[in-house]
């Protein structure tokens, strides 16, 4: 089955990808977003020209690839506002659509949901790189100057923190 033929409901149209693109805002369900977001990755890669022969191939498997990439996921992927000011703009950054088609592939793997994300900001002790700080600044790092032990204090990279006194 061809998953980038999949047909959206009427309602959803270019402005809903304007939309999320400027405000980062989505109203729809991931699930009907992402067939539109398919329907509009096909649109898209016609816009750079066509192709034959085996580079026509290599450009369907693609594009098949990228669509499976985006109806396979369950919830609104965090770098959704990039995707869809590439889709909408593709020519902005790219003049192969090899190149574009990669890009997107990079931006569209990204495994971080807004739903996680928000989580994240709401309940901020469930976020991974928070817990990473909390543990750094629980556990001081010990230098061992002269002999004796000092305790030194070190922000979440592990960088040495400097007090003013």
């Amino acid at each position: 089955m061809d998953v980038c033929n999949v047909h959206a409901p009427n309602c959803l149209d270019q402005q809903e990808l304007e939309e999320i693109s400027k405000t980062c805002t989505v109203s729809l369900p991931w699930s009907s977003l992402s067939v539109l977001i398919c329907q509009k990755l096909k649109q898209t890669v016609t816009t750079f020209g066509t192709l034959s022969g085996e580079a026509e191939v290599q450009l369907n498997d693609q594009v098949e690839k990228l669509c499976h990439i985006f109806l396979e996921r369950t919830a609104v992927p965090f770098t959704i506002q990039r995707i869809c000011e590439l889709l909408l703009n593709p020519k902005h950054c790219y003049k192969d659509v090899f190149k574009f088609l990669k890009g997107l592939e990079k931006v569209a793997q990204i495994n971080l949901t807004v739903d996680s994300k928000v989580e994240s900001e709401v309940n901020p002790a469930n976020s991974e790189n928070n817990t990473m700080i909390q543990e750094n600044l629980e556990t001081a790092n010990y230098n061992i100057v002269n002999g004796t032990a000092e305790e030194e204090l070190v922000d979440h990279a592990g960088l040495p923190m400097q007090l003013d006194p």
